[in-house]
């Protein structure tokens, strides 16, 4: 039988001013369904890019537009049978990038974002 593990990535965080991309590694083994990404409500109204590539280089997942002050659910699966899936499920057995880019200063408040993938596996 498949079990579901959630896989969080270390809270990532920027101060007041800075804007570039961080790329934190995590080990991915399994079939990634969900990705759940929680953004703090913030001063500069930061939203995020979130990119998953493997340790080849190729893109498995990027969402551009993540909302702020939210904890936004990402499904692989449609919903009661519509078409309504974010993503196509991938495969991962390996090291994947998690580059994630804020969309501009967070002011005074900062910014946190967390990162979770829920994946199937044995």
């Amino acid at each position: 039988m498949n079990s579901v593990r959630k896989l969080s990535l270390p809270q990532q965080s920027w101060a007041s001013g800075v804007t570039a991309a961080k790329a934190p590694t995590l080990a991915v083994r399994g079939k990634c369904e969900q990705i759940v990404v929680d953004i703090s409500v913030n001063t500069g109204t930061v939203t995020a890019t979130l990119t998953i590539t493997n340790a080849d280089g190729a893109t498995l997942y990027t969402k551009a537009g993540i909302p702020t002050g939210a904890k936004t659910v990402y499904l692989a699966n449609s919903n009661k049978g519509t078409q309504d899936a974010d993503f196509n499920a991938f495969l991962a057995d390996e090291i994947c990038t998690f580059t994630i880019t804020p969309s501009g200063d967070p002011s005074t408040t900062g910014v946190t974002i967390d990162v979770a993938l829920y994946v199937v596996g044995d």
